[in-house]
């Protein structure tokens, strides 16, 4: 359903007047609450990938040799 993918662009616009009627509309044309919920999952998830990548590069970038091949203290 259309809508469905719209609440999802909606929650990658951060868009709240969009997502209010995405919601509306999809209740409208018969979605479930299950259906919405897991549109907005999936965005969530979508929109938090290049979050999850940039913070990995980063840690890799900063991370020294002897940090990334010394043993972690809280393994004991």
């Amino acid at each position: 359903m259309a809508e469905l993918v719209a609440i999802g662009a909606s929650i990658a616009a951060n868009c709240e007047p969009c997502l209010r009627y995405h919601v509306a509309a999809a209740e409208k044309l018969g979605a479930s609450r299950a259906d919405m919920g897991r549109a907005v999952e999936l965005a969530a998830k979508v929109k938090d990938a290049p979050h999850r990548a940039i913070l990995k590069l980063a840690g890799q970038l900063t991370v020294t040799a002897s940090e990334a091949t010394a043993p972690d203290p809280a393994r004991k």
